[in-house]
C-alpha cells in the first residue's frame, strides 16, 4: 500500500500506510478522514462536515467527527 503526501505544493509518494504515517507524526496532526491527515495549525475554518485549509475543503469522515469536534 502507498499514499500520496502533499506538503506546500510538493508531492511525495510513500510506501507507508496512513496508519503508519499517523504514528510517526506529532500531536499537531490529526486524522480527519480515512484519506486525510491534516496539520491543526493550518486549519483556517471548519464545520461538522469539513475542514478548510486555505481554499481547500477536506471532508470529515463519520468515524472521526466526534474526536475532531472535541479537539476543535
Amino acid at each position: 500500500m502507498c499514499c500520496i503526501i502533499l506538503l506546500s505544493k510538493l508531492i511525495y509518494l510513500s510506501a507507508y500506510s496512513f496508519t503508519a504515517i499517523e504514528k510517526l507524526l506529532n500531536e499537531n496532526f490529526i486524522r480527519v478522514h480515512r484519506s486525510y491527515i491534516v496539520n491543526i495549525d493550518k486549519i483556517t475554518a471548519y464545520t461538522k462536515q469539513d475542514i478548510e485549509i486555505g481554499d481547500t475543503e477536506i471532508p470529515i469522515g463519520d468515524n472521526y467527527k466526534n474526536s475532531i469536534s472535541q479537539l476543535l
